[in-house]
């Protein structure tokens, strides 16, 4: 599932910093290329792997260029008033604005465009059903008694999940931001103008978004369970049994945890489970299969859940 959390952070929340706005936009060429990948280790399987690098090279190929070459000349601006450089700082803003007006122009719909991208695996929920259900229980009581840092300590050991953080520039407030700020350059402002781009690059907007890894392992299950079903029937039954547990597991740590999709999927495992141990032929309900978790995936992958934080002044 894809859980996105929409975070406008301000200045004034001091989560994300001018060095963090300045990192993004430091080199507009490596911006992508420098986001953090989790390093594979033995304890990841290959499906998981395949999918970290997907969506890392998906998290690349969306940062735009643009995006990224207009924070690097409002920092170019901040700097330039900085030193005394008044000229060179609306040289600048005057370019940031160009690059905001492409943007704009190329996407006039959006809202929201990346300039980074970072994805990482966190797996620390447990295998066992009855440790998941012990932590589910131990967050619930700890949110009835508002112990809000306990209950966050026990979500986190509830996470299986490829997590993509992207950073985006708001096209709803930096085209005004760099007006202002040029206006009050031209008017001798100087302070005035550095701050007004100071606390645009400090709002820029971060997602974050969760991949369920059960999920990823339940398709690649019913895939591996697919090839096998002609040559190894007992390989292919106990290749179902894994995804019915991967599917059990992924709605036990919450990962849409409502949806009908559940039940359907598992009713349709047990089916094709009982025909691999008959005589039938399975070759459509495997592909039926498939293709019903495919939906429920890619349904699940481009679910938004925005949350937004009020900037503050």
């Amino acid at each position: 599932m894809k859980n996105i959390m929409h975070v406008l952070i301000p200045i004034a929340a001091g989560t994300i910093s001018f060095g963090v706005a300045v990192g993004v936009a430091a080199d507009v060429q490596s911006a992508a290329s420098s986001a953090p990948r989790s390093a594979p280790t033995s304890a990841v399987s290959a499906p998981v792997e395949h999918q970290r690098n997907t969506t890392q090279q998906e998290g690349d190929r969306a940062v735009d260029q643009d995006a990224v070459a207009a924070l690097a000349e409002a920092q170019k601006a901040v700097r330039a008033i900085g030193t005394g450089k008044r000229e060179q700082a609306l040289a600048a803003i005057e370019r940031a604005t160009g690059k905001i007006a492409v943007l704009t122009a190329r996407k006039p719909s959006a809202a929201l465009i990346p300039v980074k991208s970072e994805v990482a695996i966190i797996d620390l929920a447990p295998k066992d059903r009855a440790a998941i259900e012990a932590l589910t229980g131990a967050a619930r009581d700890a949110l009835s008694k508002s112990d809000y840092p306990t209950a966050r300590a026990f979500l986190d050991h509830l996470a299986s999940e490829i997590h993509v953080k992207k950073y985006n520039l708001p096209l709803a407030t930096y085209p005004a931001a760099m007006q202002t700020a040029a206006r009050l350059l031209d008017e001798k402002m100087d302070e005035a103008a550095k701050q007004t781009l100071l606390t645009a690059l400090n709002t820029l907007v971060i997602t974050d978004t969760a991949i369920p890894l059960p999920l990823v392992e339940v398709q690649a299950s019913i895939k591996e369970a697919q090839m096998k079903q002609d040559q190894d029937k007992p390989g292919a039954r106990a290749l179902l049994g894994a995804a019915k547990q991967q599917l059990d597991r992924a709605q036990d740590l919450g990962y849409a945890y409502r949806a009908p999709e559940y039940a359907s999927l598992s009713e349709s495992i047990s089916e094709l489970d009982r025909r691999l141990g008959g005589t039938q032929n399975t070759t459509s309900a495997f592909a039926s299969l498939k293709d019903k978790m495919t939906a429920f995936f890619e349904r699940i992958a481009h679910q938004e859940t925005p949350r937004q934080a009020p900037a503050k002044g």
